[in-house]
Protein backbone atom coordinates (compact mmCIF):
# COMPACT_ATOMS: atom_id res chain seq x y z
CA UNK A 1 0.00 0.00 0.00
CA UNK A 2 2.95 2.08 1.05
CA UNK A 3 4.32 1.68 -2.93
CA UNK A 4 0.66 2.78 -4.20
CA UNK A 5 0.59 5.66 -2.10
CA UNK A 6 4.19 6.94 -3.41
CA UNK A 7 3.32 6.33 -6.98
CA UNK A 8 -0.09 8.08 -6.68
CA UNK A 9 2.16 11.23 -5.16
CA UNK A 10 4.33 10.96 -7.81
CA UNK A 11 1.10 11.77 -10.64
CA UNK A 12 0.01 14.63 -8.39
CA UNK A 13 3.27 15.90 -7.03
CA UNK A 14 7.27 16.35 -7.88
CA UNK A 15 9.62 14.79 -6.70
CA UNK A 16 11.21 17.03 -3.58
CA UNK A 17 7.49 16.82 -2.18
CA UNK A 18 6.85 12.92 -2.20
CA UNK A 19 10.45 12.74 -0.32
CA UNK A 20 9.90 15.11 1.79
CA UNK A 21 6.23 13.14 2.66
CA UNK A 22 7.98 9.91 2.33
CA UNK A 23 11.14 9.90 4.27
CA UNK A 24 11.27 6.24 4.69
CA UNK A 25 10.45 4.32 2.05
CA UNK A 26 10.91 1.10 4.13
CA UNK A 27 7.93 2.15 6.76
CA UNK A 28 5.17 0.06 6.02
CA UNK A 29 1.86 2.18 4.97
CA UNK A 30 0.01 3.27 8.29
CA UNK A 31 -3.63 1.94 8.32
CA UNK A 32 -4.54 4.08 12.09
CA UNK A 33 -5.67 1.97 14.89
CA UNK A 34 -7.73 -1.31 13.40
CA UNK A 35 -9.36 -1.89 16.77
CA UNK A 36 -12.60 -0.72 15.75
CA UNK A 37 -12.69 -2.50 12.43
CA UNK A 38 -15.08 -5.31 12.15
CA UNK A 39 -13.26 -8.63 12.10
CA UNK A 40 -14.13 -10.59 8.73
CA UNK A 41 -16.00 -13.66 9.69
CA UNK A 42 -16.67 -14.87 6.09
CA UNK A 43 -14.28 -17.19 3.68
CA UNK A 44 -12.15 -15.91 1.46
CA UNK A 45 -12.38 -17.55 -2.12
CA UNK A 46 -10.58 -20.76 -2.54
CA UNK A 47 -7.36 -19.55 -4.67
CA UNK A 48 -6.73 -16.80 -2.34
CA UNK A 49 -6.65 -19.05 1.27
CA UNK A 50 -2.71 -20.11 0.69
CA UNK A 51 -2.03 -15.97 -0.95
CA UNK A 52 -3.37 -14.95 2.57
CA UNK A 53 -1.82 -17.71 5.02
CA UNK A 54 1.25 -17.05 3.91
CA UNK A 55 1.19 -12.84 4.74
CA UNK A 56 0.70 -13.69 8.62
CA UNK A 57 -0.45 -10.12 9.79
CA UNK A 58 0.08 -8.24 12.19
CA UNK A 59 -1.43 -5.21 13.38
CA UNK A 60 1.19 -3.98 15.26
CA UNK A 61 3.24 -3.77 12.31
CA UNK A 62 1.68 -1.18 11.16
CA UNK A 63 0.73 1.08 13.51
CA UNK A 64 2.55 4.39 14.63
CA UNK A 65 1.62 6.25 17.52
CA UNK A 66 0.50 9.44 17.21
CA UNK A 67 -0.70 9.76 13.65
CA UNK A 68 -3.50 11.47 12.96
CA UNK A 69 -6.60 9.58 10.47
CA UNK A 70 -9.49 11.05 8.99
CA UNK A 71 -11.32 8.02 9.80
CA UNK A 72 -10.92 8.95 14.12
CA UNK A 73 -12.57 11.88 13.78
CA UNK A 74 -15.70 12.34 15.89
CA UNK A 75 -17.69 13.14 13.08
CA UNK A 76 -16.65 9.77 10.43
CA UNK A 77 -17.30 7.91 13.53
CA UNK A 78 -21.04 8.92 14.46
CA UNK A 79 -21.83 8.68 10.68
CA UNK A 80 -20.18 4.49 10.50
CA UNK A 81 -22.13 3.77 13.29
CA UNK A 82 -25.81 5.72 12.01
CA UNK A 83 -24.69 3.70 8.30
CA UNK A 84 -23.71 0.75 10.18
CA UNK A 85 -26.32 0.05 12.93
CA UNK A 86 -29.65 2.49 11.84
CA UNK A 87 -29.54 2.50 7.79
CA UNK A 88 -27.86 -0.50 7.01
CA UNK A 89 -26.40 1.02 4.10
CA UNK A 90 -23.76 4.11 3.57
CA UNK A 91 -25.37 6.90 2.50
CA UNK A 92 -24.15 8.10 -1.10
CA UNK A 93 -23.52 4.56 -1.93
CA UNK A 94 -24.33 3.64 -5.78
CA UNK A 95 -24.00 -0.40 -6.23
CA UNK A 96 -24.14 -1.30 -9.74
CA UNK A 97 -24.80 -5.09 -8.36
CA UNK A 98 -28.03 -6.79 -6.82
CA UNK A 99 -26.90 -8.40 -3.61
CA UNK A 100 -28.04 -11.88 -3.78
CA UNK A 101 -29.15 -13.73 -0.31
Amino acid sequence: MKKKQMALDRLHHPEDWVRKRHPDEGLPFDYGPLEDVARFKDTHPAVMREWIASKGWNAADYRRPGTKHEHNLASVRVLSWLETHLLHRRIGEYRNYVLLK
